[in-house]
């Protein structure tokens, strides 16, 4: 019999981060396993849906080297309900038992972990790296990607990667976000990320990021993770951010209690009155609900410098942007009533984000 011992909390946090790249559909039954490669103080843990491979390395009590799997959905279940507490792993030819304080969980038929696909090899021809604050951007820019299958590129962020720079950039048409930051490249290129790839790097204090034209990779020091690069063009966003100047200064905390206020009705559309309160600095919202007969009427404090008199949004696609940053306070920049809304802050001149009004009817 073989042996490993680990926490069980160590072995739920490792099967949570596993679960991204687990596929119920899958066309391979052995990929409804984790790989498990035990060596000396050490097991990886190795999930893969054939486009997404995740490896990680936990530390653990063993004495020899052996591998086998392990049902993600069945031990998930188990480690999930169980109290922090040493689990030991005895592997006997086709059986794997977790021994727990007071229970045993015994699992028949799990032969065959030279089945499993082999891990891809990093790609290692281009590189950079994403400290801590890149990867929580990275994050939060998977808030305003796209769920529309027919545009699968904005179903993704970009990394859009040059010489000494990099722009975390994420839209669905309506929404854009954007953040840019230096870093250091002797490449140039655009990597689409999907959400997938992004929960995984939660709580990675840095990453290296490697790739080349099919795959790209991202490794920290307990955690692989490689994806396959699709074909998808990301759109130009670039070319749809206006050069407009800031001219409404607002809290962000008060602007996001306006824009709440406001989607509490199941209307869409909230009309900002900019002008009518311009000697008194007061904003006002309005939203009014044809279908089930509400108004609702807010005002705010503001420091409106613009001309133009009011302006249609979606709130709830406002409060998403709003909620992707922490700024104490934020700037709008409103040049026409049918043209794009520019968020920014002077407490982080590299981030702008942008949305696209509703047209006002005359």
């Amino acid at each position: 019999m073989q042996k490993v011992i680990l926490s069980s909390d160590a072995l739920k946090a490792g099967l949570k981060k596993l679960s991204q790249a687990i596929s119920k559909k899958s066309v391979m039954p052995v990929l409804q396993n984790v790989l498990c490669k035990v060596s000396e103080g050490h097991m990886e843990m190795i999930s893969s849906d054939l486009e997404l491979t995740i490896k990680l390395v936990l530390e653990v009590e063993a004495k020899e080297s052996f591998q086998f799997l392990l049902p993600f959905e069945f031990v998930s279940k188990i480690v999930g309900i169980l109290k922090v507490q040493p689990i030991a792993i005895e592997v006997e030819t086709s059986r794997v038992a977790l021994r727990a304080e007071h229970d045993l969980f015994e699992i028949g038929g799990f032969e065959g972990a030279e089945l499993y696909p082999a891990v891809p090899d990093i790609p290692k021809k281009n590189r950079t790296i994403l400290n801590n604050e890149l990867l929580f951007w990275l994050g939060r820019a998977m808030d305003t990607v796209s769920s529309d299958e027919n545009r699968p590129a904005m179903m993704k962020a970009c990394l859009d990667i040059k010489a000494e720079s990099l722009t975390i950039a994420s839209t669905n048409a309506t929404m854009l976000f954007t953040k840019v930051a230096a870093v250091e490249s002797a490449n140039v290129d655009q990597l689409l990320i999907t959400p997938k790839v992004a929960k995984v790097l939660e709580g990675f204090a840095e990453a290296e990021v490697f790739w080349h034209k099919k795959q790209i990779a991202f490794k920290s020091s307990h955690m692989t993770v490689i994806a396959t690069r699709h074909e998808d063009k990301f759109p130009d966003y670039k070319v749809v951010i206006p050069d407009f100047k800031a001219n409404l200064t607002l809290e962000r905390s008060v602007l996001v209690e306006a824009l709440e206020k406001s989607s509490l009705s199941s209307s869409t559309l909230t009309t900002v009155f900019l002008t009518r309160g311009k000697e008194t600095q007061t904003i006002y919202f309005e939203t009014f609900d044809q279908d089930l007969d509400r108004k609702i009427l807010i005002d705010i404090t503001g420091d409106y410098t613009g001309t133009v008199d009011q302006v249609a949004i979606n709130p709830k696609s406002m409060l998403t942007l709003l909620k992707q940053v922490d700024f104490g306070e934020i700037s709008l920049h409103i040049e026409k009533p049918a043209s794009p809304v520019l968020i920014s802050s002077t407490e982080d001149a590299g981030y702008l984000s942008l949305l696209v009004p509703y047209k006002i009817n005359d």
